[in-house]
């Protein structure tokens, strides 16, 4: 390899430009295909880019294109007490650079101030639920995951942002997050469609609680 990675598990996140020479490795594009609802295929996981609009995104009493809107549309900036609808609707990246002051709790006059508080209560919530019915809804993203889970070789999770842990200050990769959850649902053992179908929503959903 390149520049040094610190192996995840059997999934491990990693930024776009990090090279991977292993002759066997699995790697995926986890931003592909930006603001559609697009599936992707099996070295672009387009249905777990957080600006994916396949499926509409929900917490407390509001609703986004994506989870990417969601999460950027929920940060509040110090002269803003409500979401940024604009933000909600599409434009994910317009406070982009922004400190933010807080996050919407639900309640006007009231904020999140913990990154690692937000995350759990927006962020990932709302991300697994874009998963979670990917995963339920669609055949050929539990081909994508059984392959994966299957594959001899170690698999590689592209992002463009690499910070790694809920309780950073800075940006989280989502893709390290889908390893992390993606790590402890694999078991080591082959792969079945019933257990992809049947079993990983529910685990995913137990893991993220536990988050």
């Amino acid at each position: 390899m390149g520049s040094k990675v610190i192996i995840m598990g059997k999934f491990t996140a990693i930024g776009m430009r990090t090279s991977i020479t292993e002759p066997d490795a699995l790697v995926i594009n986890t931003c592909s295909d930006n603001d559609t609802p697009e599936v992707g295929n099996l070295l672009k996981w387009s249905w777990s880019n957080p600006t994916n609009r396949k499926y509409i995104a929900k917490y407390a009493n509001i609703t986004a294109v994506s989870t990417e809107c969601m999460w950027q549309g929920t940060k509040l900036l110090s002269d803003s007490s409500l979401p940024d609808q604009a933000i909600l609707e599409g434009y994910w990246r317009k406070n982009k650079g922004k400190k933010p002051a807080g996050a919407y709790t639900g309640h006007v006059g009231d904020a999140i101030t913990s990154p690692g508080e937000a995350r759990r209560k927006i962020y990932i919530p709302v991300f697994l639920d874009q998963i979670c019915s990917w995963i339920s809804d669609s055949e050929e993203v539990r081909t994508m995951l059984k392959t994966a889970f299957n594959f001899d070789g170690n698999v590689y999770l592209r992002d463009f942002d690499t910070g790694r842990g809920i309780d950073r200050n800075g940006p989280m990769s989502h893709a390290w997050l889908l390893a992390t959850i993606l790590n402890e649902v694999y078991v080591g053992t082959t792969a079945t469609d019933e257990m992809i179908k049947n079993k990983m929503p529910a685990a995913i959903k137990s893991i993220g609680i536990k988050l």
